[in-house]
């Protein structure tokens, strides 16, 4: 039995623990998991989060040992099932799918057998056991859109307001001194973005700052304060939508540009002051391509697709945490994949030196000579430790990819969704 004391010392060392992970000292809350799970070793939330960060820091085999002894202690715990199945590929001698159906059909929490039904699907696909794998996704796709109050068409509107804007063209700029140089990638999310970045953060002066909100956000407060000005309110009723306050854009000055962005370079991590370029990774960042080349003229946008068949099967087998409502619905992720990309291409073509487009399939046939373009548009040198980034780019990653770029380069995305071509039809209507 556990003392009251160290009762105590348990919870204090999982706060700070959580504390530290949240700053992203990862090592340190690493050991202060440890430290709390010695007096506790079968306390399912210290596992489980013990697990997630193993996850985040690579090392998926002491991930996988934790998860299962977090769901050894709670069969309860859904999450970690559906997070130990996304760690490996599954095999015929190694997998959970017996036990998964076990739990599933003891399940009735909607949340529950959502993430059960996702973990089910993913060991299936690994197994190729595709029509099994597929029946199981939309299954769970189905119960969690149930739950979602979400309209494309809201999206999709402002996508198209966004390409209706006239804004200027600046002329490139270097980053002022003192300042590293803002690189922002960009996609829908499973574009291979992730990929993207760890092949630049090889480089020794690129910090990986991760997804950041901050330029989202220092708009939003550009636009409430332009909004005033117009004598529009933020809280009017009926509420404005987004398309229609995309429109008051238009009516910045260049003051207001230059603001968000030397509020954007003051709100940079700080590890990212000493490095020359800086990574952000937030995907949706597409939607304000033109307003960083005004904000940031020497900001350098890497845009990242896929073909859509793949890209719409990728968005829709994944199950995002709380982002994306649009992803577990095949006609809702066909609307938003058209519209995203009707807008990149518009980007594209007004801002052409501010911006590149990867291919993904390009970058995994030729990754030397597409990731050598990469460099090259983003002023920095190339080596072969680019191909190498699962070795030589071993910092901590958050991402839904967590798991994936801890290995070598390869091509079993490429073409997967064919095995469920006749399922998806409205991604190819």
């Amino acid at each position: 039995m556990t003392s009251a004391g160290s009762s105590n010392s348990v919870t204090e060392l999982a706060n700070a623990a959580m504390r530290c992970s949240q700053l992203e000292d990862y090592p340190q809350a690493a050991t202060l998991y440890q430290q709390a799970l010695r007096l506790a070793p079968n306390n399912p939330t210290l596992l489980f989060n013990y697990g997630a960060l193993l996850r985040i820091t690579g090392d998926l085999t002491a991930a996988e040992q934790t998860l299962d002894r977090a769901i050894a202690v709670n069969p309860d715990d859904y999450e970690a099932w559906h997070l130990r199945s996304g760690l490996r590929r599954q095999t015929q001698q190694a997998n959970h799918v017996t036990e998964l159906r076990a739990q599933l059909a003891a399940s009735k929490a909607p949340k529950a057998r959502v993430n059960l039904l996702y973990a089910l699907a993913k060991e299936l696909e690994d197994l190729a056991e595709y029509e099994q794998a597929i029946n199981y996704l939309n299954e769970g796709a189905e119960l969690r859109r149930r739950h979602l109050n979400y309209n494309v068409q809201d999206d999709v509107q402002t996508f198209a307001a966004l390409a209706r804007l006239t804004l200027p063209t600046p002329a490139l700029n270097k980053a002022p001194a003192g300042t590293p140089t803002p690189i922002f990638v960009v996609s829908l999310p499973r574009a291979g973005s992730t990929l993207v970045e760890r092949m630049l953060g090889c480089h020794n002066d690129v910090h990986l700052a991760g997804e950041l909100n901050n330029f989202p956000q220092l708009l939003g407060q550009q636009l409430k304060q332009q909004s005033l000005a117009a004598g529009i309110s933020f809280n009017s009723k009926p509420a404005r939508s987004k398309a229609e306050l995309v429109g008051l854009v238009e009516h910045f000055d260049q003051a207001a540009f230059s603001a968000l962005g030397t509020g954007y370079l003051n709100s940079l991590p700080a590890p990212a002051s000493g490095s020359r370029y800086v990574i952000d990774k937030l995907p949706l960042n597409l939607l304000n391509v033109g307003f960083i080349v005004n904000a940031l003229p020497q900001a350098k946008i890497v845009y990242v697709r896929r073909n859509k068949l793949d890209h719409g099967y990728a968005m829709y087998k994944h199950l995002f945490a709380h982002a994306y409502p649009f992803s577990y619905n095949l006609a809702e992720i066909s609307a938003y994949y058209d519209a995203s990309h009707q807008l990149m291409d518009t980007w594209q073509r007004q801002f052409p030196e501010h911006v590149i487009t990867l291919d993904y399939e390009n970058l995994v046939a030729e990754p030397e000579h597409v990731s050598k373009q990469l460099f090259d548009f983003c002023g920095l040198n190339w080596s072969t430790e680019v191909l190498q980034f699962h070795k030589t780019n071993d910092a901590p990653s958050t991402t839904g990819s967590a798991s994936q770029i801890r290995q070598p380069l390869h091509k079993r995305s490429i073409g997967l969704a064919q095995h469920y071509r006749s399922y998806l039809s409205a991604l190819t209507n």
